[in-house]
């Protein structure tokens, strides 16, 4: 079962949620807030493994409260839900640790599928706000070759644009899941990075595109 919190100032998008989830049987909703004190208590009393939150929320610093649920002794993963669409603050946010994205005009039959993918781990972006992240990235980038990355982080990297997995991308260069997994930590801490959008961005605005042989 995964364990949701959910946090809005808005009582209507409150109860859109409540529809949306309601009949999902795989995810119960365990806690609802208004405002940030409330959320980041119950985070820590009941451990949820999403926390599905607004931005901002009363005018709270939204990268302090990812700060505060990263720092909580069972770190629950963020999704956002807003109305707030502007790709470079979106990407900052996906760098600083949320792990999914969507806005107030995504179709909402495609919040529990987000659910249950930050759920495990996995980054999860609508559609509309993937194909903004792209388009800012393409008029964006102005590749910098000072990153302190060897080549076989590079490779990694790669991998990583290219929607691969942990286990995809040692099959492909023929390593251990653990020996990528170890390489993925110290990219990260190289890029100051959090999750593997943040890398994957990063990748994308920095390194020159990749030419398949």
């Amino acid at each position: 079962m995964i364990k949701v919190i959910v946090s809005f100032e808005d009582a209507l998008v409150v109860s859109t949620v409540h529809q949306v989830l309601n009949g999902q049987a795989d995810i119960e909703i365990i806690g609802e807030a208004r405002i940030t004190a409330d959320m980041l208590g119950l985070a820590q009393s009941r451990a949820p493994d999403v926390v599905l939150m607004d931005m901002p929320l009363n005018d709270a610093d939204v990268f302090d409260v990812i700060a505060q649920l990263r720092q909580q002794p069972e770190p629950p993963n963020t999704l956002i839900l807003s109305s707030y669409r502007e790709p470079s603050g979106v990407a900052a946010l996906m760098n600083a640790g949320v792990l999914g994205y969507f806005t107030r005009c995504d179709e909402p039959h495609l919040l529990p599928h987000a659910i249950r993918a930050v759920a495990s781990g996995l980054p999860c972006c609508s559609p509309t706000m993937q194909q903004r992240l792209v388009n800012w990235i393409a008029e964006s980038a102005k590749p910098t070759v000072n990153h302190d990355l060897s080549p076989r982080e590079v490779e990694i990297l790669r991998c990583l644009v290219r929607d691969q997995s942990d286990g995809q991308i040692a099959e492909s260069l023929q390593l251990s899941k653990n020996t990528v997994q170890f390489h993925l930590k110290s990219i990260y801490a190289k890029l100051g990075v959090y999750t593997r959008v943040g890398a994957a961005v990063w990748t994308a605005k920095n390194l020159p595109p990749f030419e398949e042989r």
